[in-house]
């Protein structure tokens, strides 16, 4: 199945996805979407093209699953070398900031671990809005790598200083939406969370037996705003994007995907 939104980049390189009445799920309880789920590719890290939500305002209005159209979107980063399992967070100062189009790349020197003191991060997308940062600010970068049997990653920048730390930027690439031994909320410092919302999309074919496309709720500041996947929408001065929220209908005829795939980007606005 293809489905997406805008063009979305988004790389991290260290030098260091019912027909019955919706079902929420808030991170921290599983996934609260019941079973199954990919992107539908080798090991569930990938699953194709994707294609517009056709939402305004990039919200869904009442209990409706919106058309795909065919624009694409991708939502991804790397760690290379990958950290070890669990939980690394590291204090950085911005070396360099670079602001293009579609991404911001930012050069930090990082404390932590002694062979990964520097990293360089890439994040964007097509209507994409840099962070505000200049040489010298600090910053706070936390990245979590599980690996059931594929690799489940998740990332989130925030400026560091003063009393409290703003959510800058964070991603989820992964089977459920917590990080190990936490919420997702709690990685992202209480700045968001997420809640998966099923039973608003039909079943679909996909690789490897039916699938089913999900929603996330986004809420930040008070405000909250529902995304199905693919799309985007807006709560609290962050916006969410959303390639995959999926989730593969029983039985399952690969053995080697996982029974849900999210792959996502936050992004603050101005």
């Amino acid at each position: 199945m293809n489905h997406g939104l805008r063009p979305c980049l988004l790389t991290l390189a260290l030098a260091v996805t019912s027909a019955c009445g919706p079902s929420v799920g808030t991170s921290g309880s599983g996934s609260g979407s019941g079973s199954g789920g990919s992107t539908g590719a080798s090991g569930g890290t990938s699953g194709g093209s994707t294609g517009s939500s056709g939402t305004t305002g990039g919200t869904t209005g009442g209990q409706t699953c919106p058309p795909i159209t065919p624009e694409v979107i991708t939502a991804d980063f790397t760690v290379n070398p990958e950290l070890s399992e669990g939980v690394d967070t590291l204090s950085c100062v911005v070396l360099s900031v670079t602001n293009e189009q579609s991404s911001t790349t930012l050069e930090l020197t990082c404390g932590g671990p002694p062979d990964a003191p520097q990293v360089t991060l890439t994040y964007g997308a097509l209507v994409h809005t840099p962070p505000a940062l200049i040489e010298g600010d600090g910053v706070t970068l936390s990245v979590a790598v599980d690996t059931p049997f594929w690799m489940n990653r998740w990332f989130a920048l925030f400026r560091s200083g003063g009393a409290e730390s703003e959510l800058l930027a964070a991603g989820i690439r992964a089977d459920r939406l917590d990080p190990p031994g936490m919420t997702f909320g709690e990685f992202l410092q209480g700045a968001a969370d997420l809640a998966t919302v099923d039973g608003l999309c039909p079943d679909e074919p996909g690789d490897c037996g039916k699938q089913r496309r999900l929603a996330l709720d986004l809420t930040a500041a008070g405000e909250t705003t529902r995304v199905v996947s693919p799309g985007d929408g807006v709560a609290g001065g962050l916006a969410l994007l959303v390639e995959f929220a999926t989730l593969n209908v029983p039985p399952i005829q690969c053995s080697d995907l996982p029974g849900e795939w999210f792959d996502l980007v936050i992004e603050r606005q101005p």
